[in-house]
């Protein structure tokens, strides 16, 4: 899977990223390939991410695929895990 996606940080400006408690919006788009399918659609990123690092939040996708992900892990480790049920979305 192949995410592309935008951060607004609300936080004082420069600041280095994870060095405070902040509130990230992400919005993007997400790519995928399954059963020789190329799925593809927008996705929102909702996370709060304390000073260290450690994040937790939900990315939620929507069109080929639909679902939402739970998202937790380190920026400082450079881990991160998506954990969640996606379903391909069925034309009409």
């Amino acid at each position: 899977m192949r995410l592309d996606y935008r951060i607004f940080v609300a936080g004082p400006c420069g600041a280095p990223p994870g060095t405070y408690d902040e509130h990230w919006i992400a919005f993007g788009r997400y790519s995928f390939d399954v059963d020789h399918e190329h799925l593809e659609g927008p996705l929102v990123d909702l996370a709060r991410v304390q000073a260290g690092g450690d994040a937790e939040g939900s990315m939620t996708l929507a069109d080929g695929l639909e679902g939402t992900l739970e998202v937790r892990g380190s920026f400082h480790d450079g881990f991160m895990r998506y954990e969640g049920s996606l379903r391909r979305k069925i034309a009409d």
